[in-house]
């Protein structure tokens, strides 16, 4: 589709260019602060990554995302199925994304609906709920044996979307900004207390597939920032 492909490429390049254009002002003409710049460049990638990468096409994110829709549930009282299958608004049950996107044609209607859901006034009946045929983690009862804590971030963006009634899309977005602030949070604080490899520890924390990453409903957000912090903490300890 070579419409779609122009569009994706203008945006890109638009984006390619803000961003070298805002590292060079806040560094070369602000001498701000690496650590500080680090926030700002990695919420401007994560946001971006955000837009592009559809969802659930982050690898395994459709478990992880509902995992937190039923720490979610929980929060409102709300049970998984007899069966351990969790229930989702009937809105978000209906427009889930596809797990595997094949061809242009499929990420374009993707965008669209996106675009449009965003743009949507629509109040969300949070009372009506739908069964589903996905469990958080199959074979683990119902994602029980999991860890909560690398969860909560998004657990808490999932259950505000729904308290203030949004539609499926700002709450997918919601959830994923949620774990991308708390990698930035973390990682920012491993390059502002590590004595050495400042630059280094920048370059690893902006690393597409650590982008890619941080973004997702996945726990990676939480494991990458943390070993950051531990090797930083080491470096100015020991």
């Amino acid at each position: 589709n070579t419409y779609y492909m122009n569009k994706m490429v203008h945006f890109l390049t638009i984006m390619g260019m803000i961003l070298v254009a805002l590292v060079w002002f806040l560094w070369a003409k602000r001498d701000i602060a690496i650590h500080k710049l680090f926030a700002i460049v990695g919420l401007f990638i994560g946001i971006m990554y955000m837009v592009m990468i559809p969802a659930y096409d982050t690898p395994d994110e459709p478990l992880h995302f509902y995992k937190a829709y039923q720490e979610s549930n929980a929060l409102f009282g709300i049970h998984d199925s007899e069966d351990g299958y969790v229930p989702l608004r009937t809105d978000d049950a209906n427009r889930e994304p596809k797990n595997k996107y094949t061809n242009y044609l499929e990420y374009e209607h993707y965008y669209e609906e996106m675009i449009i859901q965003l743009k949507s006034n629509i109040i969300i009946d949070n009372a009506t709920m739908k069964d589903t045929d996905y469990e958080a983690f199959p074979g683990q009862n119902g994602g029980a044996e999991t860890q909560l804590y690398p969860y909560w971030p998004s657990v808490i963006a999932i259950s505000l979307a729904r308290v203030l009634k949004l539609n499926t899309a700002p709450l997918y977005l919601a959830g994923r900004l949620a774990n991308l602030l708390g990698f930035l949070i973390i990682f920012t604080l491993a390059i502002k207390k590590t004595p050495v490899a400042k630059v280094g520890f920048f370059g690893m924390g902006i690393l597409p597939i650590v982008s890619q990453q941080a973004i997702s409903f996945a726990q990676d957000w939480l494991i990458m920032s943390l070993s950051a912090l531990i090797v930083a903490l080491m470096l100015r300890f020991w």
